[in-house]
């Protein structure tokens, strides 16, 4: 989030001295980059958004892990563990994802339970109890 707000100030500030240079049509490269940091920060703000609500205001349930590994993309060369796993939120089945680069996640194993909270409003939005780094 932190590079999103940052990259969309660099470039408002680029944006506004192209504009009073008289660069015109030159000054929406820098446009382009604005909106992209801000669609960037707006999506990860709603992702942590809803995790965030599932903490507050969720209703525990307990999950079985399903999944457990290695993802199958890399992030600046390095591959992220990724952990699934199922729980039942009002009696529907509903699965849940958890994407980390903590390598402690792979302590869990495969069929082990875990608590999970889930957002009532969306049950599809759920957050591990206690959270995994």
């Amino acid at each position: 989030m932190f590079f999103a707000v940052f990259f969309s100030l660099i470039s408002t500030f680029i944006f506004t001295g192209f504009l009073f240079a008289g660069a015109g049509f030159a000054a929406l490269m820098p446009a382009l980059f604005l909106a992209l940091g801000l669609g960037i920060g707006l999506r990860t703000w709603r992702i942590a958004d809803r995790r965030l609500r599932a903490w507050r205001y969720g209703t525990a349930a307990e999950a079985t892990i399903t999944s457990i590994g290695q993802a199958n993309y890399n992030v600046n060369g390095r591959s992220p563990f990724k952990m699934e796993y199922e729980y039942a939120a009002d009696g529907v089945p509903m699965t849940g994802t958890r994407t980390t680069f903590n390598p402690d996640i792979t302590e869990y194993s495969l069929g082990e339970s875990l608590w999970v909270v889930f957002d009532p409003a969306r049950p599809s939005v759920s957050a591990e109890w206690p959270p995994i780094a």
